[in-house]
């Protein structure tokens, strides 16, 4: 392949022949978008690495806008010019020996950061607790006596106020065992009597 260009530094024009390609395939280092394995001519003298000309951008279906400055590959979204940083990997999962060996680590902290409030909670609350005497046995048991004594005083109470109202506090009969005569008669207005005013 026989191609006429002018070569830096000399100022006529001289022809070159270019007779080597390799197939090239570009991709995003970020790993967002690859082309397509495309042969570029190699050709000494470029004022770039790589130029990629019309049938590499139909090829990859690549639109580009001027305007905006992108150029974005139509089936992935992807923008050449302005990709986007990538994601920031996952952290790897940790296995069971180093789980338990962290948790015991935390385990430690935890007692130490707890032993330290407990003791500082302790210096707070040993001046300002209130002092308590010290269990009185004998008061104890007069007071727990007192207060049965109480209690069988009320029964008794409670017992001698049923026999007196015997008559009220004794429990109602069977219907069956009630007396059938009238004693009292309750005389009920008349209603179909008007209302004067």
């Amino acid at each position: 392949m026989s191609v006429e260009m002018a070569m830096p530094g000399k100022g006529k024009k001289q022809i070159v022949h270019m007779s080597h390609w390799v197939k090239l395939q570009l991709y995003d280092p970020s790993g967002g978008w690859k082309s397509k394995s495309i042969r570029a001519i190699v050709a000494p003298s470029l004022c770039s690495p790589v130029i990629l000309g019309l049938p590499f951008l139909s090829h990859n279906k690549i639109v580009v806008d001027h305007d905006a400055h992108t150029a974005i590959a139509k089936d992935t979204g992807f923008n050449l010019l302005h990709p986007k940083p990538p994601e920031p990997k996952p952290a790897p999962k940790k296995k069971l020996k180093q789980f338990f060996w962290d948790l015991q680590e935390d385990q430690k902290l935890m007692l130490t950061e707890l032993k330290m409030a407990c003791a500082d909670r302790q210096c707070q609350v040993k001046y300002c607790a209130e002092v308590f005497k010290p269990l009185d046995n004998v008061a104890a048991v007069r007071k727990c006596i007192e207060a049965l004594t109480a209690i069988e005083q009320l029964n008794h109470l409670g017992e001698a106020v049923k026999k007196k109202y015997k008559d009220v506090f004794s429990p109602i009969p069977h219907i069956d065992d009630l007396p059938t005569d009238v004693y009292c008669h309750i005389q009920l207005k008349d209603t179909n009597k008007m209302f004067t005013t």
